[in-house]
């Protein structure tokens, strides 16, 4: 081949490309995005949607959520948390003090919204001139993005078209009627509820300072000094339960709100706030907004007498929520509720040998030996030592007695040294004495540790579990093979 042309088919090439890349590819990307409804691309360009629905007795029901760029670091924040809850969407509902927006809804809507494309419209051969026949002139559904950029684009949906399954639309900016998907339509035709939380109270457990708990089982002052470390401060100084607080923490934060109810706090009187069932106040860890949330079950229908009708009210927040079932008893504790029930305080592993005495009990020696234990110095079954190692270092009280007597613990029913490997403190004794007698449905035996001054009382079975019989724990004996005849 020549070089004249070489030089020619170079020419064309470079030339081909250029019209591709600078005439062809960019008008079909302008086609293609002048197909989109509401000519945007990204989530970022939307600053906030308005929306209107129609009802069919033609009231117009309004509301605008809005892109919030802070509350992005917040659900960023919230889903490196360890403690886990929805994340805070980075949409709000402007109008709306409070309101907790459905991120996994939202994300669909404006997806929908970003996505949305219009067909060619109506031909003018087939269009009638009066809108009202694609109700259009009152849109069953108008849609308003306003851009970031300060554009604003709005579409206006009528009547469905039942042989084609498709939406009539006018968008403005372009000149005739459009045809919209159904589904496309129903995935936009969102109520102000539909795209809020129905589980709308977010804080983190590990972020609670205090919880005050006020209900007519009296007032209960917790508090977490350190994460996971709970106590009580009121009615009096006791420990406190973690797995207790925690479950009436989660119990709080896991509500599920069947309905929204805006109206002024004048009017909570009617929906049982008079009367609350419980109140329940938060200190929260310094430097987060808010520092501190209240919140307030009350019943509805509790002067009617009529089936239950809850209701929540949280500080911050212009709606009450309906509840969708009663999370009273989670709610509602008395102080022992959530006193801490551990009574020996150890875990087996720290456990180096236990030595049991007791009125009619037959004294009885465990002891550690490698990785194994001994009783009575002699070999044990593995299974059933650790079975009682179990039970005894997770013994939980039943109940807390006010009053125990002074000679609940003469002449104990059973007594358990127990010799740990902690050197700072290596001993617990704990003493089961006599039976509560007094204000209880079934057979409790008051206990105590050595290493607290409260008096538990824990059912009879699980104190009679505790007594450890050699015959129990001991090996058994591998019965010699018959000698072959």
């Amino acid at each position: 081949m020549s070089t004249r042309k070489t030089l020619v088919l170079a020419l064309l090439l470079g030339m081909s490309v250029l019209y591709l890349t600078k005439v062809l590819l960019p008008g079909r990307e302008k086609q293609a995005g002048e197909q989109r409804a509401f000519l945007v691309t990204e989530d970022n360009q939307i600053a906030s949607i308005d929306v209107a629905q129609r009802s069919v007795e033609g009231q117009i029901n309004r509301y605008t959520i809005a892109q919030n760029v802070a509350a992005v670091s917040v659900a960023d924040a919230a889903s490196k948390s360890t403690d886990p809850k929805p994340q805070n969407s980075s949409w709000s509902m402007p109008a709306i003090r409070g309101s907790v927006l459905d991120t996994n809804i939202v994300g669909e809507f404006v997806k929908t919204v970003r996505d949305l494309r219009v067909e060619e419209p109506l031909a003018d051969r087939e269009l009638h001139a009066d809108l009202s026949v694609y109700g259009l002139d009152k849109p069953t559904l108008t849609i308003i993005v306003h851009q970031t950029k300060g554009e604003s684009v709005e579409v206006g949906f009528g009547k469905k078209n039942e042989y084609l399954s498709k939406r009539y639309a006018k968008a403005s900016g372009r000149s005739g009627v459009f045809l919209v998907p159904e589904a496309l339509f129903l995935g936009l035709n969102k109520s102000r509820n539909d795209v809020r939380s129905k589980n709308p109270i977010q804080f983190n457990v590990n972020d609670v300072r205090e919880a005050l708990i006020t209900s007519s089982q009296g007032r209960i002052k917790v508090a977490q000094p350190a994460v996971g470390e709970w106590k009580i401060l009121e009615p009096r100084e006791l420990p406190a339960s973690e797995d207790a607080v925690a479950a009436l923490l989660n119990a709080l934060r896991g509500v599920t709100v069947s309905d929204f109810i805006e109206v002024s706090s004048d009017e909570y009187g009617k929906y049982g706030f008079g009367s609350p069932r419980v109140n329940i106040h938060l200190q929260m860890r310094e430097g987060l907004e808010p520092d501190q949330i209240a919140f307030s079950l009350a019943n509805a229908a509790a002067k009617s007498g009529g089936p239950d009708e809850l209701y929540l009210q949280v500080s911050g927040s212009d709606s009450l929520y309906k509840l969708a079932s009663d999370p009273s008893p989670s709610l509602v504790k008395r102080l022992n509720d959530l006193r801490e029930r551990a009574i020996v305080g150890l875990s087996s592993s720290s456990v180096n040998s236990i030595v049991s005495a007791g009125a009619g009990i037959t004294p009885t020696t465990i002891a550690s030996s490698g990785l194994l234990w001994t009783i009575n110095g002699k070999e044990s079954d593995p299974m059933f030592a650790d079975q009682y190692l179990r039970d005894l270092t997770s013994l939980k009280a039943d109940d807390f007695p006010e009053n125990s007597p002074a000679d609940a613990f003469d002449s104990p029913f059973l007594q358990l040294t127990i010799t740990t490997k902690d050197a700072e403190k290596p001993t617990v004794t704990l003493t089961v004495g006599k039976q509560v007698v007094e204000g209880v449905a079934e057979l409790l035996r008051y206990v105590k540790s050595s290493r607290s001054d409260t008096v538990y009382a824990i059912r009879d079975v699980e104190a009679k579990r505790l007594i450890p019989h050699e015959e129990a724990l001991a090996a058994k004996a591998t019965p010699s093979p018959e000698p072959t005849k």
